[in-house]
Formats: C-alpha cells, sequence, structure tokens
C-alpha cells in the first residue's frame, strides 16, 4: 500500500470515529454542564422543574450553529468532519430521546434528517469523508438512543 493510500484512506478510518466518539463525548458534557447550570442558577428553588426536553432542543440548536459556523472555516476536511460528528450526533439523539415513545416516528424523523445530510453532501460535492462521519453519527445515535 502506497504512503498517500495510507494517509488519505486509512487515517481517516481510523480517526473520524475516534475523534466522533470524543467530540460526542464532550458535546454531551457540555450539555450536562448546560442543565445543571440552568438547574443551580435559574431554577434554585426547584430544580425538578428544569424543562429539560426544551434545553436539549436549545443546546442541540446552539451545537448545528456552531457546527454550521466550523464548515465554513479554511480547515482541513479531516478536521471540519471530526468536529461536526458532535452536533449532528447530538441532533440525532435529541430525536430519538423526544420521540422515544413513539419511535417509528422517531425513525421516520431520523431518515428525513439523514436524507437532508447525505442530498447536501452530494449537492456541494464534498469528500466521502463526511458520508463516513455522517454514518458513525447516527450509529452512535441509534446506539445511545434506543431504548432498552
Amino acid at each position: 500500500m502506497k504512503k498517500e493510500s495510507v494517509k488519505s484512506i486509512l487515517l481517516p478510518l481510523i480517526l473520524i470515529p475516534a475523534g466522533g466518539i470524543l467530540v460526542l463525548i464532550l458535546c454531551y458534557l457540555l450539555y450536562y454542564g448546560f442543565v445543571l447550570s440552568m438547574e443551580t442558577f435559574i431554577f434554585t428553588g426547584d430544580p425538578q422543574r428544569v424543562p429539560v426536553g426544551n434545553l436539549r432542543v436549545i443546546f442541540t440548536a446552539i451545537l448545528l450553529a456552531t457546527g454550521v459556523l466550523a464548515l465554513c472555516t479554511k480547515w482541513p476536511d479531516l478536521l471540519k468532519v471530526i468536529l461536526l460528528t458532535g452536533p449532528v450526533g447530538t441532533l440525532l439523539i435529541t430525536v430519538f430521546l423526544t420521540f422515544y415513545r413513539q419511535l417509528p416516528t422517531a425513525y421516520v424523523i431520523i431518515a428525513v434528517i439523514l436524507a437532508i445530510f447525505l442530498f447536501l453532501i452530494y449537492r456541494f460535492k464534498k469528500s466521502w469523508l463526511y458520508t463516513y462521519a455522517l454514518l458513525i453519527a447516527a450509529v452512535a445515535a441509534v446506539l445511545y438512543g434506543y431504548p432498552r
């Protein structure tokens, strides 16, 4: 195998899942800190009143906005893909957790979201790295959000 092949194919195959899962874990920890800070500073009298579902949607929107900003940078595609795995995975997890009582609805919404992302990847002629990261984010979301 040539050195170019190792660098262009094998390295992303390893770095995207490893880095993407780390970014997803970081996103989860940021969300946890976000909820704890809301409990501490806004709902001090009764932390049980925290609207966790609404906070999850707000946090996901913030993450997606930062993901779009990361796409607009001149960073290498490999770094962008790794960083985008977190917001996309968080979006899919949010859909799972929002519709966990209606799993068929959750699956349909997730399929539509994935189809939109795949269309955008195709439309803007992005490399296979984006599709691979989308697959990693989808698998991680299903493993995390699927009811046990």
